[in-house]
């Protein structure tokens, strides 16, 4: 057992959850960007 877990088993690691959560607003952007992209592309076909 780590020591982390001996002292405070019960805290979350937070530092997973913000990664996580990065991953998750990157992605809407990127979504949001190809998005946008799509509707500028489809102005000149």
């Amino acid at each position: 057992m780590a020591a982390r877990e001996k002292i405070a088993p019960s805290l979350p690691d937070t530092q997973d959850n913000t990664m996580e959560a990065e991953r998750v607003n990157l992605i809407g952007n990127t979504l949001i960007d190809l998005a946008a992209r799509t509707q500028e592309l489809r102005g000149y076909l």
